[in-house]
């Protein structure tokens, strides 16, 4: 395609304290891993802007061991995870512009997000882009899924809650205020996507296999 692919780790920056947001963004790092072997694969470029120095530090060292295991070491760029700043609306300024400019070929809103939620989305739906979010929180889920993000809560919600979901992943429980059955993803006739013996590792590779 020649475009990137976007890849945001959400507003968590890991700082203890119980921040809500940590659970989520440990599972946006972990998600990215999977993420970034996909694209090490199809010789693409990924992009990840950070506003947390030690999310951005995890996420260079996911990257650069996924290259590493899909073989392509030599495609691996030590830039393509930067720091922007700290400040919400600042960050949120600056990943919109590179979305106008570059028009990434896919958006990814993985990890905890607040306001800047319905302006990056909806940047990326001007552009046209793929847009797949997942986030527990779901004070920001209306507006991934009236902008055409494909949602994949039930990844997070099962990472923070350390446990499997019932459901498939279909966001089928949506907290109140949200219509619609949600966005199955490739969910195999008759058999749930989540099954109890299967890893995390396991759980994240069908949804990004597309």
């Amino acid at each position: 395609m020649g475009r990137p692919v976007l890849y945001l780790t959400g507003s968590g920056e890991l700082g203890g304290g119980g921040d809500p947001s940590s659970l989520a963004t440990i599972a946006a790092t972990v998600i990215l891993g999977e993420v970034a072997k996909r694209v090490a694969s199809y010789g693409a470029d990924i992009k990840i802007p950070h506003r947390a120095p030690i999310v951005m530090a995890i996420c260079q060292e996911m990257v650069r061991e996924s290259y590493l295991a899909a073989g392509r070491p030599d495609a691996y760029k030590e830039d393509a995870n930067f720091f922007i700043t700290r400040d919400q609306f600042a960050y949120t300024a600056a990943v919109d512009g590179m979305m106008l400019r570059e028009k990434p070929a896919a958006n990814f809103f993985m990890g905890y997000y607040y306001a800047e939620s319905l302006l990056l989305a909806e940047t990326g739906a001007a552009t046209g882009a793929i847009q797949i979010a997942g986030t527990d929180a779901e004070h920001q889920l209306p507006f991934f899924r009236y902008l055409y993000c494909f949602l994949v809560l039930e990844v997070l919600r099962w990472f923070t809650s350390l446990r499997c979901p019932p459901q498939p992943m279909d966001s089928a429980e949506d907290p109140p205020g949200l219509a619609g059955g949600g966005y199955p993803i490739r969910e195999s006739p008759g058999q749930s996507l989540f099954a109890a013996h299967r890893g995390f590792s396991q759980l994240t590779t069908p949804f990004i296999d597309f």
